[in-house]
């Protein structure tokens, strides 16, 4: 068991959240700690490692510019993108 899983796996080492936090500020996001809680309602939600950074008025855009990035390697292909459109939130 230990053999097929040492061929079947890939580790990875992890990076730094800072890159997807610049990105994210460049490209739109207001961040959490600036906002008050009535500028919340009605935007998307997005969650950086589990943390809650900030929210974004189009999602749409910033999904299709963060899958660009991550297919151009402008950020690393291992980072995972989800859209919970049911939730309003982006991982």
């Amino acid at each position: 068991m230990v053999k097929n899983l040492s061929l079947m796996s890939v580790v990875s080492v992890g990076t730094t959240s800072k890159v997807i936090h610049e990105f994210l500020e460049r490209n739109g996001m207001e961040n959490l700690s600036e906002l008050q809680p009535q500028q919340i309602s009605g935007r998307v939600k997005i969650f950086v490692n589990g943390s809650w950074v900030g929210i974004h008025k189009d999602p749409d855009f910033l999904i299709n510019l963060l899958k660009e990035k991550r297919r151009n390697c402008s950020i690393n292909k291992e980072v995972s993108i989800i859209y919970n459109y049911q939730g309003k939130e982006i991982k």
